[in-house]
């Protein structure tokens, strides 16, 4: 299987790494790749898991766009209009 996942740097420092395709699956580290392994070995426990129990999930990933003009930040504190 492969999946799609987002790193970012942490506010605290380091790196957050999550996977859109599972939530609450994350890896943090102090560098990106550190973060990438935590995620993988995260990934790995919890899908195998699943696989074990015998279900194989179906991953469905698209893309959204959105506006332009967005403050940085205004997405989160919910000011931003989408429906423009």
């Amino acid at each position: 299987m492969t999946f799609l996942i987002t790193l970012q740097q942490d506010r605290e420092g380091g790196y957050l790494a999550q996977c859109p395709a599972v939530p609450g699956i994350e890896g943090r580290g102090a560098t990106l790749d550190e973060a990438e392994y935590h995620i993988f070995e995260a990934l790995n426990e919890r899908l195998g898991d699943i696989v074990s129990a015998g279900w194989h999930p179906q991953v469905i990933i698209r893309e959204i766009e959105l506006p332009f003009g967005i403050e940085q930040g205004a997405l989160l504190s919910g000011e931003a209009d989408l429906m423009a």
